[in-house]
């Protein structure tokens, strides 16, 4: 069973501005975005590192990701996307 991915508007927000700000970056991003979803759609407790709680950090292409996880629920909430660099 997948877990349904809930957006906060910050990380919403943080994410559409990398794609307004750098769009020759489109297709990483998309990759990225890609690759979020699968890893946290089937196992969101094995992404990144473990935080205080039920949060997580990891990395996604050129992204770091703050997430929650709510088993209970079956949800991941992404909470912050930040942009940290850029692949050739």
């Amino acid at each position: 069973m997948s877990y349904q991915q809930v957006w906060t508007r910050g990380a919403s927000d943080a994410m559409g501005a990398a794609v307004r700000n750098y769009p020759a970056h489109k297709d990483t991003f998309a990759a990225a975005l890609r690759e979020l979803s699968d890893r946290l759609g089937t196992d969101p407790g094995d992404f990144g590192e473990s935080r205080e709680g039920n949060d997580r950090v990891g990395f996604v292409g050129p992204f770091a990701v703050h997430v929650r996880v709510l088993h209970a629920d079956r949800q991941v909430v992404i909470l912050a996307v930040h942009l940290v660099s850029f692949l050739p």
